[in-house]
């Protein structure tokens, strides 16, 4: 990917005549853990019974559900699978199709975006419980 993206800028300055004397390697960063921010789908099967949370299919209307990702910070490499064992519990596992995920150098922040207005005491126990439990600061949204 990063050749191709070097490749990609080379063939621009192409474009507008620029033609550069040395070619320096690409400079990079980790390979893992280093992204903050995750935007997350969640989709809740009834077939199943299940909450799959992860993300989108790019041709497919569904979501590819995962239990880590390894590209983000790792206070929150294992939250996807954590999610969805949360949203599986909820009695509003299906109103659910977003959760942000952000993490600062002292806090993590989960924003759940909920497509009903009211959400049940039992509900609001257990994402608050979640939260202390994780060490999140939990919103809905």
């Amino acid at each position: 990917q990063i050749r191709f993206k070097q490749q990609h800028v080379l063939s621009e300055f192409s474009k507008h005549g620029i033609v550069p004397g040395v070619i320096d390697e690409p400079i990079t960063g980790p390979s893992y853990g280093y992204r903050r921010r995750v935007q997350l789908s969640s989709y809740y099967s009834a077939e199943t019974q299940t909450t799959r949370v992860g993300f989108k299919h790019k041709w497919v209307p569904s979501t590819l559900g995962i239990d880590t990702c390894e590209v983000v910070d790792p206070r929150i490499r294992s939250m996807p699978g954590h999610l969805s064992e949360l949203l599986t519990g909820l009695t509003i596992k299906a109103k659910v199709p977003v959760i942000e995920l952000t993490c600062t150098e002292s806090s993590i922040i989960a924003v759940i975006r909920v497509l009903q207005a009211e959400l049940s005491a039992e509900d609001s126990e257990r994402i608050a419980q979640f939260g202390l439990r994780h060490g999140i600061t939990v919103y809905l949204q």
